[in-house]
């Protein structure tokens, strides 16, 4: 009587953890299937707009801007990245400036992007962090210091003349260059050579953590961007090698 009692109840036991172990397995697979339909989602998305950023991006109107302490000092819209010879970016006018300054304060990037498809938002720290000791700039090469103090001076023209000695030569080097540009200009060229310097010799991870400590700002912040951000650096390092 004991033995089949014994017996009945590993019967019981058995179907009862058969039946918690299927309940179970159920549970995970319609989790499983749940992320996996999830992450197709996501995925379709994030490629969807990578895919729309990578056409979109070359000819659309983009706004650079260069802040201090809260204030935009400097900016350039840029379309295309041709300019005519001997002829940078053009910078806006103080004026323009101050429009700009005005529309930022009352409503931050939102409220000065208007028709453009996509700001950059440097700020002094991207530069002090990401340029070498010396900028290139022309045939001419300038100290990081020299080249920051000039971006963000009043006269960044003081810059481009700083290899003369000869005060009157200075000053009619300065007068040459600008028959065709502005101070603004000049600034707006500065400030996108930098860039282009911080890129090329620091990379796409360097520039990654700069969107991450708010030094470099893009806005809107585009799904690849958002991404970026959030995935570990060890594990982006891990991508670019693949690539």
């Amino acid at each position: 009587m004991i033995g089949w009692l014994t017996i009945l109840a590993f019967i019981i036991i058995g179907i009862v953890l058969f039946k918690i172990i299927k309940s179970v397995i159920k549970t995970i697979i319609v989790l499983a299937l749940v992320f996996l339909v999830i992450s197709g989602i996501f995925i379709f998305f994030m490629v969807k707009d990578m895919n729309e950023f990578q056409e979109s991006f070359p000819t659309a109107k983009k706004l650079f801007v260069l802040q201090e302490d809260g204030n935009i000092i400097g900016a350039t819209t840029i379309t295309d990245f041709s300019f005519g010879e001997d002829k940078g970016p053009a910078g806006y006018s103080p004026e323009g400036l101050m429009a700009l300054n005005q529309a930022y304060s009352d409503g931050g990037l939102e409220a000065i992007k208007g028709d453009h498809y996509i700001i950059f938002l440097f700020t002094r720290e991207l530069f002090q962090d990401g340029l070498s000791d010396q900028v290139p700039i022309g045939d001419s090469n300038f100290s990081k210091q020299v080249f920051i103090d000039a971006l963000y001076g009043e006269e960044p023209s003081s810059l481009l003349v700083m290899g003369l000695s000869d005060p009157e030569k200075k000053e009619m080097a300065r007068a040459k260059m600008l028959e065709n540009m502005t101070e603004e200009d000049i600034r707006a060229l500065l400030m996108m050579s930098g860039f282009s310097r911080v890129t090329d010799e620091r990379g796409v991870l360097f520039t990654i953590d700069m969107m991450k400590k708010e030094q470099l700002v893009i806005y809107p912040e585009y799904m690849v961007f958002t991404v970026a951000k959030k995935t570990p650096r060890f594990l982006l390092g891990l991508f670019m090698k693949g690539e």
